[in-house]
C-alpha cells in the first residue's frame, strides 16, 4: 500500500491555514474600522448589537477551524504512534519466526519458478498474496492498471487458478494444515 505523507498533508494543512489567516484578519481590521464609524455616527445599540453578533460568530468560526487544525495534528500523530508501534511488532513477529518466514517465502518462489512466471509477474503475483489492489500495484510499480491486470491474468493461467482469492489460498492451504495430535 502507499505510504502516506504525513509532511507533505501537514503543510497542506498549514497552508490552508495560512491562506483563510489574511482574509480573517482584513475582515476583522473592517470590522473594527465600521464600529468605529458607527460610533462616531451614533448608530442605534441594536445596529452595534447585530454587528457584535456577526464578529463572534466569526470568530467562533475561525476558533472551529482552528481546533479542527490541532485535532487533526493530534490524530496524525496518534497514526504515526500506531504505524511505529505495529513496525515494531511486526519486526518483532518477524525475528521470531524467522525460519518459518523464510520457508514459506522460498516455497513461493519455487511454486513461481514451477509455474514459469517472468519476474513482473512474479512481483505482482506477491503483491497480489500481500492484499494490494490491482490499482496500488500499478502506482507501485509505475504502469498502467491494464498492465498489471494483464500480468495478473497471466499468473492465475500460468497457475491453474481463478482469481487472486485462488491464488492467496493456494498458499494459504499449506500454513492451515490440520495440527497432527
Amino acid at each position: 500500500m502507499p505510504k502516506f505523507n504525513f509532511y507533505l498533508h501537514d503543510i497542506k494543512v498549514k497552508r490552508l491555514l495560512k491562506s483563510i489567516f489574511l482574509p480573517a484578519v482584513f475582515i476583522l481590521i473592517l470590522f473594527l474600522i465600521d464600529i468605529s464609524l458607527d460610533l462616531h455616527e451614533q448608530i442605534e445599540p441594536k445596529h452595534l448589537f447585530i454587528e457584535f453578533l456577526i464578529y463572534t460568530v466569526a470568530i467562533y468560526i475561525g476558533y472551529i477551524f482552528y481546533r479542527f487544525y490541532k485535532l487533526e495534528k493530534k490524530t496524525i500523530k496518534d497514526v504515526q504512534q500506531n504505524i511505529s508501534e505495529t513496525h515494531t511488532e511486526i519486526k518483532y513477529w518477524q525475528n521470531k519466526n524467522k525460519s518459518l518466514i523464510d520457508g514459506l517465502s522460498k516455497k513461493i518462489h519455487e511454486e513461481f519458478k514451477s509455474w514459469e512466471l517472468t519476474k513482473a509477474e512474479t512481483d505482482v503475483a506477491l503483491l497480489i498474496i500481500k492484499g494490494f489492489s490491482l490499482e496500488e500495484i500499478a502506482g507501485l510499480r509505475g504502469t498502467s492498471e491494464r498492465t498489471i491486470r494483464d500480468q495478473a491474468a497471466s499468473v492465475y493461467r500460468k497457475a491453474k487458478l481463478r482469481n487472486r482469492i485462488e491464488l492467496s489460498a493456494y498458499f494459504l492451504e499449506e500454513l492451515l494444515s490440520p495440527i497432527e495430535q
